[in-house]
């Protein structure tokens, strides 16, 4: 689920979005899900904290880096998720949370992402379960088939809260150019501008270079695109690319690095104009495809297509060199 605007009290629906996620879960846990699947190797979650520091006789020099570590609870790899996802877009388009040109075929290509990611990677464990409760959510991980440590992708999703699909579609990506995709979470908003917001996109970063990985490419969904754009500036030296999805803001200042920005052409939700002016601000790429708000899953060929490009000419270029965007 992805939605950069609602309507009423965010608050209220919240909670209530929380409770309808709570009860599907309980309806439609799998009995072994993916606890039985070989593939979840593959697709995993994680857990994102910094080391507790051992007792020395004087202080640390410097703040020990933030690792990512298997997660240790079982909901995600219980429940499935296309369960959840649909009831969702059919509660917001019922409720016209989104407007009626968005939410037409939301269902259709949920329904048809799902069941690409089950075909490629079987059952995939969730982070939903968490953060539906209040609990914090767990980070995704996906695997290429030949990881290297030359690149990765740190995706920030968007207003909805975490979950699987978006995260997988990116990695199909990624994966091309044998890259681990890293997907952390904040709060159900997608709000990546706030402090805590910035914090865990930060905690990603530093933990993906403190194992080794050279490059890091941030790419950002809708709200998480709109964060995206506010906190690149600040990364500086963190980041090697800059991916923006669905979402840019007005406000955003250039990033410094090799940018794409890839827009729904019909999206009424986020604005592609804006989009478009920023990429130009930034001496980026702009790509449109004939798509709404959801063009991720729409045209998800196309979507692929660009951002694998994109991410193998910044696994071409040579460390601390920028590539063109």
């Amino acid at each position: 689920m992805d939605m950069a605007q609602t309507t009423g009290n965010p608050a209220a629906w919240t909670l209530r979005w929380r409770f309808w996620c709570v009860c599907l879960a309980l309806v439609c846990s799998l009995p072994a899900g993916c606890l039985r699947d070989a593939n979840c190797a593959r697709v995993r979650m994680a857990t994102i904290s910094s080391p507790t520091p051992t007792a020395q006789s004087s202080p640390p020099r410097s703040e020990p880096p933030p690792v990512i570590e298997p997660s240790t609870t079982i909901a995600g790899a219980l429940v499935d998720e296309e369960a959840m996802a649909v009831l969702g877009a059919r509660v917001v388009a019922a409720t016209h949370r989104i407007p009626a040109a968005e939410s037409r075929n939301l269902v259709a290509v949920m329904q048809d992402g799902y069941r690409r990611m089950k075909e490629t990677d079987g059952h995939v464990p969730t982070p939903v379960p968490a953060w539906v409760i209040g609990a914090p959510a767990d980070t995704v991980v996906i695997q290429p088939e030949e990881p290297t440590q030359d690149l990765a992708v740190v995706f920030l999703h968007g207003w909805g809260g975490s979950w699987a699909l978006p995260c997988w579609q990116v990695a199909q990506a990624a994966r091309q150019v044998h890259a681990m995709t890293v997907c952390p979470a904040t709060r159900f908003e997608g709000d990546w501008w706030s402090s805590a917001g910035e914090d865990a996109a930060r905690q990603a970063i530093r933990a993906l270079r403190a194992s080794g990985v050279q490059r890091v490419v941030l790419v950002g969904l809708s709200n998480g695109g709109i964060g995206a754009s506010l906190i690149a500036p600040k990364l500086r030296g963190e980041i090697q690319g800059l991916v923006l999805i669905s979402g840019a803001s007005p406000q955003a200042r250039s990033s410094g690095v090799p940018t794409l920005v890839m827009h729904g052409a019909r999206d009424s939700m986020t604005s592609p104009a804006v989009a478009r002016q920023y990429a130009s601000r930034a001496g980026g790429r702009y790509v449109s495809v004939d798509g709404t708000h959801f063009a991720l899953l729409e045209k998800h060929e196309e979507m692929t297509a660009a951002l694998a490009g994109f991410l193998g000419s910044i696994a071409a270029s040579r460390p601390g060199k920028s590539s063109k965007p």
